[in-house]
Protein backbone atom coordinates (compact mmCIF):
# COMPACT_ATOMS: atom_id res chain seq x y z
CA UNK A 1 0.00 0.00 0.00
CA UNK A 2 1.41 3.48 -1.03
CA UNK A 3 1.41 5.80 1.64
CA UNK A 4 0.38 9.25 0.68
CA UNK A 5 2.34 12.34 1.85
CA UNK A 6 1.01 15.15 3.50
CA UNK A 7 0.85 18.69 0.92
CA UNK A 8 2.78 20.70 3.21
CA UNK A 9 5.20 17.99 3.59
CA UNK A 10 5.88 17.95 0.56
CA UNK A 11 6.52 21.38 0.09
CA UNK A 12 8.47 21.42 3.15
CA UNK A 13 10.66 18.82 1.31
CA UNK A 14 10.69 21.37 -1.90
CA UNK A 15 11.65 24.35 -0.06
CA UNK A 16 14.59 22.33 1.61
CA UNK A 17 15.74 21.47 -1.61
CA UNK A 18 15.31 24.85 -2.57
CA UNK A 19 17.25 26.83 0.59
CA UNK A 20 20.31 23.92 0.04
CA UNK A 21 21.19 25.10 -3.60
CA UNK A 22 20.80 28.61 -2.20
CA UNK A 23 22.63 27.50 0.08
CA UNK A 24 25.49 26.89 -2.36
CA UNK A 25 24.73 30.34 -4.21
CA UNK A 26 25.19 32.18 -1.07
CA UNK A 27 27.99 30.72 -0.37
CA UNK A 28 29.62 30.79 -3.67
CA UNK A 29 28.22 34.57 -3.41
CA UNK A 30 30.19 34.98 -0.18
CA UNK A 31 33.14 33.84 -1.47
CA UNK A 32 33.00 36.06 -4.45
CA UNK A 33 32.70 39.35 -2.79
CA UNK A 34 35.93 38.30 -0.12
CA UNK A 35 37.86 37.75 -2.96
CA UNK A 36 37.02 41.57 -4.92
CA UNK A 37 36.90 42.89 -1.63
CA UNK A 38 40.64 41.31 -1.23
CA UNK A 39 41.97 42.21 -4.49
CA UNK A 40 40.68 45.95 -3.94
CA UNK A 41 42.05 46.68 -0.88
CA UNK A 42 45.39 44.62 -2.29
CA UNK A 43 45.15 47.55 -5.41
CA UNK A 44 44.59 50.17 -2.64
CA UNK A 45 47.45 49.38 -0.48
CA UNK A 46 49.78 48.55 -3.69
CA UNK A 47 48.68 52.04 -6.02
CA UNK A 48 47.54 54.47 -3.27
CA UNK A 49 49.64 57.15 -4.82
CA UNK A 50 48.57 56.75 -8.06
CA UNK A 51 45.28 56.34 -7.31
CA UNK A 52 45.57 60.12 -5.37
CA UNK A 53 46.91 61.31 -8.71
CA UNK A 54 44.04 59.82 -10.77
CA UNK A 55 41.69 61.67 -7.75
CA UNK A 56 43.48 64.79 -9.03
CA UNK A 57 43.42 64.52 -13.15
CA UNK A 58 40.06 65.94 -13.39
CA UNK A 59 40.59 69.24 -10.96
CA UNK A 60 44.07 69.67 -12.60
CA UNK A 61 42.50 69.56 -16.54
CA UNK A 62 39.65 71.81 -15.34
CA UNK A 63 41.60 74.61 -13.63
CA UNK A 64 44.07 74.18 -16.99
CA UNK A 65 41.55 74.96 -19.06
CA UNK A 66 39.81 77.65 -16.51
CA UNK A 67 43.45 79.49 -16.64
CA UNK A 68 43.87 79.36 -20.56
CA UNK A 69 40.69 81.10 -20.83
CA UNK A 70 41.23 83.95 -18.20
CA UNK A 71 44.99 84.70 -20.05
CA UNK A 72 42.92 84.74 -23.53
CA UNK A 73 40.07 87.42 -22.39
CA UNK A 74 42.16 89.33 -19.72
CA UNK A 75 44.09 92.32 -21.46
CA UNK A 76 47.97 93.12 -21.15
CA UNK A 77 48.89 93.14 -18.22
CA UNK A 78 51.58 91.65 -16.03
CA UNK A 79 49.78 91.84 -12.57
CA UNK A 80 46.20 90.66 -14.48
CA UNK A 81 47.76 88.08 -15.73
CA UNK A 82 49.65 86.11 -12.83
CA UNK A 83 48.67 86.99 -9.46
CA UNK A 84 44.53 85.81 -9.24
CA UNK A 85 45.58 82.13 -11.15
CA UNK A 86 48.20 81.68 -8.70
CA UNK A 87 46.17 83.17 -5.88
CA UNK A 88 43.59 80.40 -7.29
CA UNK A 89 46.37 78.20 -7.49
CA UNK A 90 47.36 78.41 -3.50
CA UNK A 91 43.81 77.63 -2.53
CA UNK A 92 43.46 74.40 -4.64
CA UNK A 93 46.72 72.92 -4.97
CA UNK A 94 49.29 71.30 -2.62
CA UNK A 95 52.13 72.23 -4.78
CA UNK A 96 51.27 75.83 -6.65
CA UNK A 97 54.34 75.89 -8.85
CA UNK A 98 53.18 72.24 -10.54
CA UNK A 99 49.22 72.91 -10.15
CA UNK A 100 47.09 73.06 -13.19
CA UNK A 101 47.17 76.40 -12.88
CA UNK A 102 50.90 77.11 -12.94
CA UNK A 103 51.37 74.72 -16.13
CA UNK A 104 49.24 77.15 -17.95
CA UNK A 105 50.61 80.22 -17.11
CA UNK A 106 53.92 78.21 -18.19
CA UNK A 107 52.74 77.35 -21.27
CA UNK A 108 50.50 80.73 -22.08
CA UNK A 109 52.22 83.91 -20.15
CA UNK A 110 55.44 83.77 -23.05
CA UNK A 111 52.56 83.97 -25.97
CA UNK A 112 51.00 87.36 -23.83
CA UNK A 113 54.30 89.11 -23.17
CA UNK A 114 57.51 89.86 -25.57
CA UNK A 115 59.54 88.49 -26.94
CA UNK A 116 56.63 86.27 -28.68
CA UNK A 117 53.66 88.97 -27.58
CA UNK A 118 53.10 90.01 -31.10
CA UNK A 119 51.70 86.48 -31.95
CA UNK A 120 49.40 86.97 -28.84
CA UNK A 121 46.47 84.54 -28.00
CA UNK A 122 44.02 87.30 -29.54
CA UNK A 123 44.64 88.55 -32.83
CA UNK A 124 45.24 92.36 -32.88
CA UNK A 125 42.27 93.37 -34.81
CA UNK A 126 40.35 92.01 -31.61
CA UNK A 127 41.75 93.91 -28.75
CA UNK A 128 40.76 97.38 -30.37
Amino acid sequence: MKRKVPIIAAVAIALTGALRSLDGVRMAYYEFVSQETRRKWQWQKRYEKEAAFWKQVGIHAWMFALTVIYQIVIPIHPVLATVPPMALALLYADHPLRSGVAVALYLTLPFKFLPLGEWGLLPAFLMA
